[in-house]
């Protein structure tokens, strides 16, 4: 309901853009600006001995792992990812020719639960078997790829639709 009263409000390519720049800044904070922290986290961690954390671990490192600092990121960039996509249409289009919005509001909102609960095991699966340096680097240049599909389809609509 709130993605269709968004589009409305804004203009798909403003959407689009927005999002895009959010998954360019996310893949260039992962790829670079945390490669380079994690550099000089290193060299302080030999030179003063202190305990390094590195990003990744963060992650799962429960004084450093907050709730908000966690929901707030994956709230932020599964909704920057969702918005005016072919899920979103189908939602609003359903709602529409049924007349009945809570109804598509619940069936809509227990897909999308049940898809997210598949991605998080195959996340935990891969976070398993994959190094945290592997998993940041595949993340960073996802996100990029994701921010390129975007600007590309910005540039000529319809033409790079999954």
């Amino acid at each position: 309901m709130l993605g269709g009263e968004l589009a409305e409000l804004l203009p798909l390519q403003l959407i689009k853009l927005i999002a895009a720049l959010g998954f360019a800044y996310l893949g260039v904070h992962l790829l670079y600006f945390e490669q380079r922290s994690s550099s000089h986290k290193k060299q302080s961690f030999v030179e003063n001995k202190t305990v390094y954390v590195s990003w990744s671990k963060k992650l799962f490192n429960k004084q450093d792992n907050n709730f908000w600092s966690v929901f707030s990121s994956s709230f932020v960039t599964i909704f920057l990812a969702s918005i005016g996509d072919e899920e979103q249409i189908a939602t609003l289009l359903l709602s529409a020719h049924s007349r009945s919005p809570w109804i598509v509001l619940i069936g809509a909102t227990l897909a999308v639960i049940s898809t997210s609960f598949l991605a998080v095991l195959l996340g935990r699966g891969l976070a398993r078997s994959l190094s945290p340096k592997i998993l940041k680097i595949a993340s960073g240049v996802i996100l990029l790829l994701f921010s390129l599909w975007l600007f590309l389809e910005m540039l000529n609509p319809g033409k790079f639709d999954l």
